[in-house]
């Protein structure tokens, strides 16, 4: 198993990926143009992914990854993301291209775009976005960035 992690200058290491997250985007000054608010949305997405959405999907995804996978886990999963996560984060999207930008995000991504990635990646894999259009055309907009690729590839 892969634990994310970042070395800062000083040596201290950081694991997590949301405080890797918020690291560098402290660091960098990536939210100096965010209100209030709009830092306030990101980080609620942040933190929705971290702990509902990726836990999710991705635990779903490995199981239906094994020799016999655990149906009743795997089907589980796909009911709280028909019933609860799809309808959550196509309300959050919005009719913006972007999951900030009805919120003050700007028309770019951001971090909580790059973040939900992986775990809808594998929901998108199991079928999952079939019945949320709006995330799998958003998906498909984040693939299409050039770093999607040297990122999950």
């Amino acid at each position: 198993r892969a634990v994310p992690a970042l070395r800062l200058a000083d040596g201290t290491v950081i694991t997590e990926s949301g405080a890797i997250v918020a690291i560098l985007l402290d660091a960098t000054g990536a939210l100096a143009d965010f209100s209030f608010l709009a830092k306030a949305k990101l980080w609620e997405s942040l933190f929705y992914t971290a702990t509902t959405v990726f836990p999710l999907c991705v635990k779903a995804f490995l199981e239906s990854l094994k020799p016999t996978p655990d149906a009743g886990v795997v089907s589980a999963a796909a009911d709280v993301f028909r019933d609860a996560v799809g309808p959550a984060l196509a309300t959050g999207l919005g009719a913006g291209p972007w999951l900030l930008s009805d919120q003050g995000g700007g028309d770019a991504p951001t971090a909580a775009d790059f973040v939900l990635a992986k775990p809808l990646g594998n929901a998108h894999a199991m079928g999952w976005l079939a019945a949320f259009p709006s995330l799998g055309a958003w998906l498909g907009r984040v693939k299409a960035l050039p770093s999607y690729a040297p990122a999950y590839s």
